[in-house]
């Protein structure tokens, strides 16, 4: 059995790495310099997200916007004004119009005061601009009209000038000449009479209301066909209104300018009885709502009362 010994006791502190004190001292350095440096990055990191939310902040809320600088809270830059300025000063260049001009066509479009049918007229203008022609698969337009209990589908393409209605010709179909000149109206107007084959179905209805359903249809196929002929369907009210004579009765007048109708010119000329003796035209592009009204309880018919007995 060996004995113990001073110098066992430093082989056992050496089993536990303890060292010297300078080693122990420099390992804590090294520690508290690795913590400041990643307090610094994080107070950095912290820093630039302060100075993005300022930024983002200013931008919302506009730069001085509380102080009346209408200039920057309107979007308007540095840029923008030398353009300007510029501008102003590019008077004899060719093509180019001058600043002024420029300002004083805005300011009277701006002043200029229109009626009511001036910009009723200049709204439709632009609609009738914006439409096109819608033609299916085979050529053809399509137009669906309809009057009282009437429905009528049209198709019209360009052809030899065949009538088609139900598997029928319309001269067959429609024996009654009036109606079948109420057909024809719409191609008289827009001058091309003759050169459309028309085929239709229509179901439902008497005999007058399935000539206006089948009218109307082909005013609408004729409108799909070519945008520029709603002008000549559409109803010209200020042409028919001056074509009535200048003795006119006076509930006439306020009838037109209370609904904007206008009596047909070669009917005017017949006696003003009552207001139905005189043919009313809206259009061909104009659905008409009159509908058969009903029968009342204690009536004959919807007004007709039954003969009065006394006794």
């Amino acid at each position: 059995m060996k004995g113990w010994s001073i110098g066992d006791d430093d082989k056992v502190n050496d089993i536990f790495n303890i060292g010297g004190e300078e080693g122990g001292i420099d390992g804590i350095e090294d520690l508290s310099s690795e913590v400041e440096d990643n307090r610094n990055a994080k107070n950095e990191v912290q820093q630039e997200l302060e100075m993005e939310k300022k930024q983002l902040l200013l931008q919302l809320k506009g730069p001085n916007r509380a102080f009346g600088d209408l200039i920057a809270a309107a979007g308007i830059t540095d840029a923008m004004l030398d353009s300007l300025i510029a501008l102003k000063d590019l008077e004899g260049v060719e093509g180019l119009s001058p600043l002024s001009e420029i300002e004083d066509t805005n300011s009277e479009k701006s002043q200029k005061s229109y009626t009511r049918a001036e910009i009723e007229r200049r709204k439709q203008e632009e609609i009738d601009k914006s439409r096109v022609r819608r033609v299916d698969e085979k050529g053809r337009a399509y137009g669906t009209g309809r009057r009282k209990c009437s429905v009528a589908r049209v198709w019209i393409e360009p052809g030899e000038g065949k009538f088609i209605v139900n598997d029928k010709q319309f001269d067959v179909y429609f024996p009654i000449i009036d109606h079948r000149a109420d057909l024809l109206r719409p191609f008289c107007e827009t001058k091309t009479l003759g050169l459309w084959d028309v085929k239709c179905t229509v179901k439902g209805g008497g005999v007058s209301g399935q000539v206006g359903a089948v009218r109307l249809g082909i005013s609408r196929a004729l409108q799909n066909w070519e945008p520029g002929l709603r002008s000549d369907l559409k109803a010209d009210w200020e042409n028919l209104y001056n074509a009535i004579p200048s003795s006119k009765p006076l509930w006439l007048v306020h009838l037109f300018k209370a609904l904007g109708l206008h009596a047909c010119s070669d009917l005017v000329t017949t006696k003003y009885r009552a207001p139905g003796l005189i043919s009313i035209t809206i259009g061909f592009l104009t659905r008409d709502p009159r509908m058969v009204e009903r029968k009342k309880p204690g009536k004959a018919k919807a007004r007709k009362s039954f003969q009065w007995v006394k006794r």
